[in-house]
C-alpha cells in the first residue's frame, strides 16, 4: 500500500479507481438495454455469422443462439456488441 491508499483509507475512501475522483462508472453493460439484436446489426454491417465470429472472438454456435432466441448476449460480449453498433470502424480497426 503506497501513502496515496493510506491516506484515501484513513477518510473513508477506496483506493480503487472508482467514484467522483476517477469520473462516473460507464453503467449497466450485463443487460440488453437498448442494443436492437445481434442479427439486425449483423446483416447492417453485412457480415455473416462466421465473419461477425472472427471479428469478436465470440464462436458462430454463441451467435446462432443469440440469433435464435436461445441465448442472449451478456457482459463484455454484450459491451462488445454495442461498441460494434455505435462504433463499426473502431472494432474493425481494433481486429486489424
Amino acid at each position: 500500500m503506497n501513502h496515496h491508499d493510506s491516506d484515501v483509507r484513513s477518510r473513508g475512501g477506496s483506493a480503487s479507481p472508482s467514484g467522483p475522483e476517477y469520473g462516473e462508472s460507464p453503467g449497466d453493460f450485463t443487460s440488453p438495454g437498448d442494443f436492437t439484436s445481434p442479427k439486425a446489426l449483423r446483416e447492417r454491417l453485412n457480415l455473416s455469422q462466421a465473419d461477425l465470429a472472427r471479428l469478436t472472438g465470440i464462436s458462430v454456435k454463441t451467435i446462432q443462439d443469440w440469433e435464435q432466441g436461445r441465448r442472449t448476449p451478456r457482459g463484455p460480449a454484450l459491451l462488445l456488441l454495442r461498441i460494434l453498433e455505435r462504433n463499426p470502424a473502431a472494432v474493425f480497426e481494433a481486429a486489424t
